[in-house]
Parts: C-alpha cells; structure tokens; sequence
C-alpha cells in the first residue's frame, strides 16, 4: 500500500501489522441488535487518530458499511456487505483517498430454539495495494478490518450460542468463535500466501422498552505461526440502539486494546442506522 505523505513514516508499522493480521469476516455486524428480519443497514466509524501520527486529519476520514441481510425461510439469512473508507490528510497530495473495500457474501443459519446459529462467508479481494483510503477502516473498524486488506480472500466459519434470559428481563448472552482462513492473491513473493487464525469474543446484550445497549470484547489469535510475539489481538466495543419504529438509530464506541494500535488511534465513534424491510 502506499501511503505519499508525511504520516507514511509512522502509520508503516502499524499498517504492516494489519497486513499481517487479518480478523473477524462476519455475516451479523458485530454492534449491531441481532435479527432474523429482513433489514438495510448503514455504519460508520470514524477514527480519531492521535496527533504524533497524523497531524490533521481530514474531519471526514472514516469507514462505512452498507448491510442487507434477506431472510430465506424461518432458519436462514442471506448477508451482504460493501465497505467503502475515506482517509485524508490536509494540506497532503494523497491520491485514492476514497476505497472500495472487500464486499462480503455469506449465509446464517439457525437452529429451531435460537439457542445456536452458524455463519459461513467469503470476501472478494477487490482492494488494491494503492488504495490509501482503506487506512481509516484499517485502523477504525476493527471488528472487520479485513474488508480493507489488499489482495486477500478471507473465508470464516463461526458457531454463536445465544442465551436469553427469563421472559421479560431483556438480558442475552452471545458467544462466538470460529476459524478464519486468509489467502493472499496478489503478486507479492510470500512465502505463506495461506494463515489460519482463530477469532473469539462474547457480549452481554440488554433491552428496554425501546432501547437496546451492548458492552462485548472480541479477539483473534494466529494459530498458524507460532513464533509470533504477539499472536492475539483484542478490541472491546459499546452500542447503543433506539427503536423507533421505521428506523433504529443507534452509537457505537471502538476501543483498540492492543498496544500497537492504541499507539495510532485512541477509539473510534460510529453511528448506525437500521431499516426493517417488510415483504422482502
């Protein structure tokens, strides 16, 4: 990836580990309420970069995905996502500051009581090694930054167990992990062109009268190398979501645990907005 401006000396190592560590291809955005209706979504998450590492960036600079989950019958769901990010810095002569990232197609399926569901999925490589808008995805939403990563097929099975609690209190329980396969196919000499990680993580979902909140922590490990000093990778998350009937507005708060992306970016902030879609 090139990156032709001042911040390309200090975002290198960072965006080196991302090229390195690709994560969670998921179905169900991660912060967004679970459903089995047919639903358009909009994210967006903008990144707010520590000064040290990009002076100025534009105000815009962010990631945004766009999600349409069909349901098939009572048991499965059909999801896609296309991913675009927009990364600038003013006052530089950066080119390709707007991408398209890497669209997702998969399926869920569910089991009769909702106790359990899968997720299987692939996403296109369709970034380029000069797409420099993807670095706010990549360092943004890091719940998938992998729609951002150049020349890589990414294929994921997960398995989720759900837990609600008793009638009326509003409490569930998710739990989800699952194997993630990452082939390179670009033009790049590597030795490894194929990795296996492992991703896992849980959060506590909570409902009330027409406002839905969720606190979770997710993590990846990368079983196929075992030499590597920091094999794991966490984030935590916050969401907060509104009913409001037609549409379901909604927050989000990112927070980067590990050290080596704390060090460019404290959080990022999104907004998401949710449409059921009645007869599709």
């Amino acid at each position: 990836m090139l990156i032709r401006c001042k911040v390309s000396t200090v975002i290198a190592p960072v965006l080196t580990l991302t090229l390195m560590l690709p994560t969670v291809t998921q179905a169900q955005t991660l912060w967004i309420s679970p459903s089995q209706e047919a639903t358009v979504s909009l994210e967006t998450v903008k990144p707010f970069f520590k000064s040290e590492f990009v002076a100025d960036p534009s105000f815009f600079s962010s990631a945004i995905n766009f999600n349409v989950r069909l349901p098939v019958n009572d048991y499965a769901i059909v999801a896609l996502e296309i991913p675009f990010s927009y990364f600038n810095e003013k006052d530089s002569n950066l080119d390709n500051t707007l991408s398209i990232g890497n669209p997702y197609l998969g399926v869920e399926a569910h089991s009769s009581n909702d106790l359990f569901f899968g997720e299987v999925g692939v996403r296109f490589p369709l970034v380029g090694d000069e797409s420099n808008g993807v670095v706010s995805g990549l360092l943004g939403d890091l719940g998938r930054f992998d729609a951002y990563l150049p020349d890589r097929w990414c294929f994921a099975g997960f398995g989720n167990l759900q837990y609600r609690a008793e009638h009326g209190s509003g409490l569930l329980l998710r739990l989800r992990f699952g194997p993630v396969l990452s082939v390179y196919s670009g033009d790049l000499d590597i030795d490894d062109k194929t990795e296996l990680f492992l991703a896992y993580g849980g959060q506590i979902w909570y409902t009330r009268d027409r406002i839905t909140g969720a606190i979770g922590l997710f993590a990846r490990s990368w079983v196929s190398e075992s030499d590597v000093e920091n094999p794991t990778v966490e984030h935590m998350g916050l969401s907060l979501t509104v009913d409001a009937g037609v549409v379901r507005p909604g927050v989000q708060v990112r927070i980067p645990l590990d050290e080596n992306f704390r060090d460019v970016t404290g959080l990022g902030i999104g907004l998401h907005l949710t449409v059921p879609v009645s007869g599709m």
